[in-house]
């Protein structure tokens, strides 16, 4: 088996699962962050919003001050309402001086900003510009007043509300790419335990019998390794039924051939025989002739019998194991076409032959040539019209010999039921043989055709 890359294991996958969605969901986290960012930066840092945000800040202290009658003497209870408005920043001026700051916890601290800060409580500078001289109050009195129980005091009041909404915006943009991620990582794992289930119901398929449903395969990693190889055990199982079908019809059809082959010439046999027994010669030479082609035709029903496994060589069209021997072409088409000529007259069948000189030889095994003969011209006592000619011509062409045997068919009503047994015996020795054979019948004409290559 090839190794796998290290990337197409099916243990990496999760990791790569994983990997992705956190991919996907910090990208929609940063996109839902900005976007919103950016809306809000427009809403929230516009002067109006500013202006609002402070009244609204200003609204809700003065409020509380009168209701919880806050002094000056004692402004501690701002530190309530500070804790409750949260995004606030305050501080209280008396004068110039710092008497509150929402930040500084100590007294003491008032004392360190103020000695700090007295000496800048006004500044001037010049204008470049205009060349004008400007005063700037940093002190109390620049904000504005708020009315305390016992009195007034500048408050200097800087809101930030804002800022829960910029942290519900994070907490959301985080649960929208949580979100994502789960969605992500579960279409990951889903995609790969649907091709499981896939699998599964495939296998059960061909666990019923149905062994040509395809098994699909997706991937590289051991999952797809795993459907390859059932695809491919599928096939195998196929393959192998499928010889063992074409095994199980080349016995069938070699035993129905061999029923064939033998019962044609035992067919003419027992008509020379009933010939010679009836006394239907008309003279001792031709019983003779009658007596020695029954003699002939035993002999080879015998042949044929000993050739079970030569035969056996034909279907399977393994020219190369066929004994085969080198012959005058023009003699042995002679004696064999002569033979079945005789065959046919003594039949009552008129016949033209039409034989040329070959001058050359063929390379055959003769008695596998006799079975093919012997087909051709038990297809013509069987079929061909006896009132017909029966016309044979044998002529070479080339690098090769044609045979044609050519008969007109009988009248319907005296067809005989064909299995075609003969012609694919014909079609099978002349293939060994490395020729080629064929029938056909045009117009009630039937021609069977048998090449043979010259040497």
């Amino acid at each position: 088996m090839i190794k796998q890359r290290f990337g197409n294991r099916l243990e990496m996958k999760p990791v790569f699962a994983v990997l992705l969605s956190l991919g996907v969901a910090a990208l929609v986290f940063l996109t839902a962050v900005k976007c919103s960012f950016a809306v809000m930066d427009e809403i929230f840092y516009s002067s109006d919003y500013q202006a609002w945000s402070e009244q609204r800040g200003m609204t809700r202290l003065q409020k509380f001050i009168d209701e919880n009658n806050v002094s000056l003497d004692d402004l501690s209870p701002l530190d309530e309402w500070c804790r409750q408005e949260r995004q606030v920043y305050l501080s209280v001026y008396r004068g110039n001086a710092l008497v509150y700051d929402s930040v500084l916890t100590a007294k003491a601290d008032y004392t360190v900003y103020n000695t700090y800060y007295e000496n800048y409580t006004t500044y001037t500078y010049t204008d470049e510009d205009s060349s004008a001289s400007v005063t700037v109050d940093n002190g109390g009195d620049a904000f504005p007043t708020v009315a305390f129980a016992d009195g007034e005091a500048n408050v200097d009041l800087y809101t930030y509300y804002q800022d829960w909404y910029y942290d519900t915006a994070v907490a959301l943009s985080f649960f929208l790419a949580f979100l994502i991620f789960l969605l992500v990582l579960t279409g990951i794992i889903r995609a790969k335990l649907a091709y499981i289930t896939q699998l599964e119901s495939e296998i059960r398929i061909l666990e019923g019998g149905d062994l040509r449903y395809p098994v699909t395969v997706r991937g590289r990693d051991e999952l797809g390794d795993l459907a390859r190889g059932v695809d491919d055990m599928r096939r195998s199982i196929i393959e192998r039924e499928a010889a063992e079908e074409k095994a199980r019809r080349a016995n069938q059809e070699l035993i129905t051939a061999m029923s064939h082959d033998l019962r044609t010439p035992l067919t003419s046999l027992l008509g020379y025989l009933d010939i010679v027994a009836d006394g239907k010669y008309s003279d001792d030479a031709q019983r003779d002739r009658y007596l020695r082609a029954a003699h002939d035709k035993a002999y080879q029903i015998k042949n044929l019998s000993d050739k079970l496994f030569q035969y056996f060589l034909v279907y399977s069209q393994d020219s190369g194991e066929l004994p085969r021997e080198l012959l005058p072409a023009d003699d042995l088409l002679a004696q064999m076409l002569g033979e079945r000529r005789f065959d046919l007259e003594s039949r009552g069948f008129t016949v033209e032959s039409d034989l040329h000189e070959i001058g050359r030889s063929v390379r055959v095994n003769v008695d596998i040539l006799c079975r093919i003969f012997d087909n051709i011209f038990s297809n013509v006592l069987k079929y061909a019209d006896p009132e017909q000619p029966v016309t044979i011509s044998c002529a070479p062409q080339g690098s090769r010999v044609i045979i044609d045997v050519k008969n007109t068919s009988a009248p319907a009503g005296r067809a005989v039921e064909s299995t075609n047994i003969g012609l694919k015996t014909c079609e099978s020795g002349a293939a060994a043989h490395g020729g080629r054979f064929t029938g056909r019948e045009e117009d009630g004409v039937f021609t069977a055709e048998l090449i043979l290559p010259l040497e």
